[in-house]
């Protein structure tokens, strides 16, 4: 995770939030003002009778949620046989999981399928602030 980007991706989301607030009060658009730019932006897209934005916002949520799901039993499995084997001397927990290949094989597909979650995520959130939030904003006549 790059901080900086994040921080830069935060200040971006609060100026366009901005930018969308400035256009319901100039416009008098009766659309409810919220605190997020993603609430804010589907309450825009429902005043002009749409969901794509709500559709592919939910879809994004909802794989980046899978994907926390997925990866955060892997994660106390790691810290667990790391204190296992720190606890354990007699025991080689990391010589058994080398040696046992059905456990590579189920490693690596879960890696998989977490790998392509999290594409499919990062796709996602592109196809909605690249794409579908400039529509968005054209259809409001927002430049």
């Amino acid at each position: 995770m790059n901080i900086g980007r994040e921080v830069g991706d935060v200040l971006h989301f609060s100026e366009q939030l901005d930018i969308l607030h400035k256009h319901i009060t100039l416009n008098e658009l009766p659309v409810k003002k919220r605190d997020t730019f993603d609430e804010q932006c589907i309450f825009l897209e429902e005043y002009l009778g749409e969901d794509n934005y709500k559709r592919v916002y939910k879809k994004m949520r909802t794989l980046n949620i899978l994907s926390g799901i997925m990866a955060f039993p892997i994660l106390l499995l790691i810290i667990g046989v790391i204190v296992y084997s720190k606890l354990n001397k007699d025991v080689d927990i990391f010589a058994f999981i080398l040696n046992n290949t059905f456990l590579w094989i189920g490693a690596g597909v879960l890696l998989a399928v977490i790998v392509i979650v999290s594409l499919l995520f990062y796709i996602t959130k592109n196809k909605l602030y690249n794409n579908i939030y400039p529509e968005l904003k054209s259809k409001l006549h927002i430049k």
